[in-house]
């Protein structure tokens, strides 16, 4: 523990406690250990940052996306008792939370069999069925009906990230999503459009049709509504690269799958940083898994992260999420 000692010649008793302890009448001992701490600390984050907005010949910066993945949430449809989170659901992508994959700076927001505010009308999960995760369908006897929810919005920037629906839509039946504020009478399409312009309102209103020609027909079926959008104006990290390795040159050419994993330098915009999170780069679109992360902070003070990663291969579940 670091102490400066300041003179009081004009003090003669004092009371020992957990801040202050005294050697004599006329001496006070402070720590000072924290402020130090601080002052350092600061600009050894600074100098982190600056470094990772330079270039140099044996790095490279890259402006990264980042996606964590989701450890808490709702559970997905597709985990059941006797079955693991399958890897490639398209509401869960393996991790079991509906959402599966968090990005950096933005909110996302999945409608699925999971949601507890729904309104179905001539539809019902399909739990009769051996489909994973559970899909909306309609009534044996129903050619028309659909599914109604409110989403309340987070604060934020007005830019749409992503928005996808996942459904299947036999011959001779459809599906269609439509939106609305609360405020509103009407609903339109939904798409990103009238989304963007919707994200203002502090609640929506989602509804999905789902449409055949006769009972016979083949069933339409929707898994999941999934959209995300901007809470932050900066979403993307700066990541110190070591330049191209002979390994990720390698299954660039497609001679090999590279298994190595590559050193990634982060500065302290991230709190936290585990395996089964990844990146991708803005540039090029390629995407690396976390293995290993190592943080540095000095007496819990987060300077910066030391991070190994691996290439995304075409055939994992991270280079299918919709990014």
């Amino acid at each position: 523990m670091l102490y400066r000692t300041r003179m009081n010649p004009q003090a003669k008793t004092y009371r020992e406690n957990e801040e202050y302890t005294t050697k004599d009448g006329t001496q006070i001992k402070e720590p000072w250990t924290g402020e130090i701490l601080d002052h350092f600390s600061k600009k050894m984050k600074e100098r982190t940052r600056i470094a990772l907005e330079v270039q140099s010949g044996e790095t490279a910066l890259y402006r990264c996306f980042f996606y964590k993945m989701l450890l808490t949430g709702r559970r997905c449809s597709c985990w059941g008792v006797e079955t693991s989170p399958d890897g490639f659901c398209e509401v869960c992508w393996g991790t079991g939370c509906v959402g599966g994959f968090e990005k950096y700076g933005c909110r996302t927001e999945v409608i699925d069999v999971t949601r507890s505010t729904l309104i179905m009308v001539n539809v019902l999960p399909a739990l009769h069925l051996q489909i994973r995760p559970v899909p909306f369908i309609l009534l044996d006897s129903a050619t028309k009906g659909y599914i109604e929810t409110e989403v309340d919005l987070r604060a934020n920037r007005g830019i749409l990230d992503y928005i996808g629906l996942g459904s299947s839509q036999p011959g001779g039946s459809s599906v269609s999503s439509w939106v609305r504020t609360t405020s509103e009478t009407s609903l339109v399409r939904l798409t990103k459009e009238s989304l963007t312009a919707r994200l203002g309102a502090d609640r929506l209103v989602f509804r999905i049709f789902l449409q055949r020609t006769s009972p016979e027909d083949d069933q339409p079926t929707v898994s999941h509504l999934m959209f995300r959008y901007q809470i932050r104006s900066k979403i993307t990290v700066n990541i110190d690269f070591p330049i191209q390795t002979e390994s990720i040159l390698l299954s660039e050419l497609g001679v090999m799958d590279a298994y190595n994993t590559i050193p990634l330098g982060f500065d302290s915009t991230l709190k936290t940083i585990g395996p089964e999170d990844f990146v991708m780069r803005e540039g090029d679109q390629r995407r690396f898994k976390i293995i290993e992360a190592e943080k540095f902070a000095p007496m819990g003070r987060l300077v910066s992260w030391q991070v190994s990663g691996r290439h995304v291969h075409s055939y994992e579940k991270y280079s299918r999420f919709p990014t």
